[in-house]
């Protein structure tokens, strides 16, 4: 596995950080440390591996992480009411996983010996590596929710009915009329939203049931990817 690819992240291209000649072999290890500078902008990014070759079966399986850089009173892309707004964090990573797609991709790959197994549903959803967790909330209570949505070839639509919420920041970089009040939150692989949300009693976070891009179609380098709509499927509670 080599290298790791951050996203959103300002670093310099050299070990023992974002190097990507740095080479981790099966059963190896290497320590990565990213020096981050103190004017770096506060946000919610993330990270893979990133080997040719491989990367679609790494973190299609569930190779990747969230990062956090943090506000603090100094940085000038916050909003100043949001850092004197009393608010818990909670922290997500929606991860769609196509068993089905990545069987396939591993099949073409020639790799022996096969080890992606095709036995459960073809596409199987998890939040933060679990299936339906319970995020414990206190009525009325303010929260902000860092969302990380990672797949390799779908789109969702994330609604939480009963609750208010408003968009904070997208893909790392705050929006300027924060918070942004919104029904629902379109998502395609790789997109991150920082919101604001509280609930006046139990509520579920729902989504459009996870839906391929069409055959041929690509994301990459296309805007109307992050502003997808589509006619909803069946809503699935996550």
């Amino acid at each position: 596995m080599a290298p790791l690819v951050q996203h959103g992240l300002h670093l310099p291209h050299v070990k023992p950080g974002d190097d990507i000649k740095v080479q981790v072999g099966p059963q190896q290890n290497f320590s990565y440390a990213w020096d981050i500078v103190q004017h770096h902008s506060p946000g919610t990014y993330w990270y893979h591996p990133h080997v040719h070759g491989s990367t679609s079966l790494q973190v299609g399986s569930g190779a990747l992480g969230m990062l956090v850089i943090e506000e603090n009173a100094t940085s000038d892309e916050v909003p100043q009411w949001l850092l004197s707004t009393a608010h818990e964090e909670v922290r997500l990573v929606i991860q769609v996983m196509g068993q089905r797609m990545l069987a396939g991709i591993e099949a073409q790959s020639g790799a022996t010996p096969l080890v992606t197994k095709n036995t459960g549903p073809s596409t199987l959803t998890l939040v933060n590596g679990q299936i339906r967790p319970v995020v414990s909330m206190a009525m009325g209570r303010w929260y902000r929710w860092r969302i990380l949505f990672s797949s390799l070839h779908h789109r969702t639509q994330l609604a939480t009915p009963g609750c208010e919420f408003g968009i904070l920041a997208k893909d790392g970089v705050f929006v300027l009329d924060a918070p942004r009040p919104l029904d629902y939150m379109n998502f395609a692989a790789g997109n991150r939203v920082d919101i604001l949300i509280r609930c006046p009693a139990d509520a579920e976070l729902l989504a459009v049931k996870p839906l391929e891009w069409p055959r041929g179609h690509s994301c990459r380098g296309n805007a109307k990817c992050h502003n997808a709509t589509w006619d909803p499927p069946d809503n699935t509670a996550v």
